[in-house]
């Protein structure tokens, strides 16, 4: 039984690097925005699921969501830092997005440089 090959562009590094600075640029851009910018991430992360669906995305979605926003309350009850536009918690609206995104594009940067 042959292997299945792990050659295709979904497969490197690169791109998902790429990505994760895309939705870094969207961030710096869309803050002052929040509505859209959730939408926009979200959007994003259902359309990465959607075109390279892999077993456990929700699993490394749905956990840095939850997890990292609660580190950044934390953090911000401590005097750490600020958001600009906080919704709940010192929080802005789309941060647990853009940690969901973390978890799926990092996910696939890691598996991308194992090879």
């Amino acid at each position: 039984m042959a292997k299945k090959q792990k050659n295709t562009w979904k497969d490197r590094w690169e791109v998902w690097v790429g990505i994760a600075i895309a939705f870094a640029l969207m961030m710096a851009i869309g803050w002052i925005y929040p509505v859209k910018l959730t939408l926009l991430l979200t959007a994003g992360a259902v359309l990465i699921v959607a075109w390279d669906k892999r077993k456990g995305d929700e699993f490394w979605f749905f956990v840095p969501a939850v997890i990292g926003p609660v580190g950044d309350m934390i953090a911000i009850s401590g005097g750490a830092w600020t958001y600009a536009a906080p919704v709940w918690g010192g929080i802005p609206l789309w941060l647990p997005a853009i940690w969901g995104l973390a978890g799926i594009v990092g996910r696939r940067v890691v598996e991308g440089l194992k090879g």
